[in-house]
């Protein structure tokens, strides 16, 4: 994209942010932690994960279908345990892409980099590395915490290597906090005999995420609009079971429809999004029923 036509783009979403009275676009689909809404399996998952880190209970486990809000609950844990009131008791990873983790030792090398470890020859060696490393921390008083998003393209033999990292532990608390964040195939994955024992150790058992319903989905959609800054309806009450329809309560899908829907409105110089607007944007993407 040229710099005039970014410049051109940029002036056109400042015009779109100020018609609307909005301090940001309220509907980007990247999962900006600032716009979790706390549905009940959110909120509950958000919880578990949490309180399972803080009782350094080991591992827990969220999974949910594409969409439906598992890497911004992974965010949100990682700036709550980021945060510098809380830095000093934790040393928090957020490990977004596990393609490389192929092997067990491409697993506990890159988990070497993330910690800083000196590189060893062989993976034994980098095990026993790392193992100190996070014995070391220990001994300071800082948790490890590990963040794994797409944990379902983990291969099996990888999982089976990663429970050894729940050994690292004193008698009454982990040294190491595992939080898996994968789709469905991680729930189906997890139910191999050969991982029943990484299973046995997940605390309070696999939190699930679910498609909204259409209250929880509404009130979602509002309250993103509410952080970016507009306290007004910005949707008549009739788009909203259009979007759940049509989204069928996965919340990416819904963000992808108002985002178009707010673009049309915009363009009409429409000042509140009718339903009319958000069928057009459901029409021209392929979405219509």
């Amino acid at each position: 994209m040229s710099s005039s036509v970014a410049r051109q783009t940029e002036l056109q979403l400042e015009k779109l942010l100020d018609y609307y009275r909005l301090a940001e676009h309220p509907f980007s689909i990247s999962p900006d932690p600032r716009f979790l809404y706390h549905t009940d399996h959110h909120l509950n998952a958000f919880t578990r994960c949490r309180q399972n880190i803080v009782r350094r209970q080991g591992l827990s486990v969220v999974v949910g279908d594409v969409g439906t809000g598992k890497s911004t609950v992974a965010r949100r844990l990682f700036l709550d345990f980021t945060e510098e009131e809380v830095t000093p008791s934790y040393s928090t990873r957020f490990i977004k892409n596990t393609t490389n983790w192929t092997t067990s030792t491409k697993m506990i090398f890159s988990l070497s980099q993330e910690f800083n470890c000196p590189p060893r020859r062989s993976e034994a060696a980098q095990w026993a590395e790392f193992e100190q490393h996070v014995y070391s921390l220990a001994e300071t008083g800082q948790n490890v915490v590990l963040l794994v998003d797409e944990a379902q393209n983990i291969p099996k033999k990888v999982l089976i290597r990663l429970r050894e990292l729940l050994n690292y532990e004193a008698d009454a608390a982990k040294f190491i906090q595992i939080v898996l964040f994968g789709t469905l195939e991680l729930a189906e994955l997890l139910g191999d005999a050969a991982l029943r024992p990484l299973k046995s150790r997940i605390a309070g058992g696999i939190s699930s995420l679910t498609p909204l319903e259409l209250d929880d989905l509404t009130e979602a959609i509002k309250f993103r609009v509410t952080v970016a800054g507009c306290h007004r309806p910005l949707f008549t009450d009739e788009c909203f079971p259009l979007i759940h329809q049509a989204s069928r309560g996965v919340l990416r899908d819904a963000i992808d429809i108002c985002q178009s829907s707010l673009q049309f409105a915009f363009e009409d110089n429409e000042p509140v999004i009718s339903a009319g607007t958000v069928l057009l944007a459901l029409e021209i993407s392929g979405r219509a029923a």
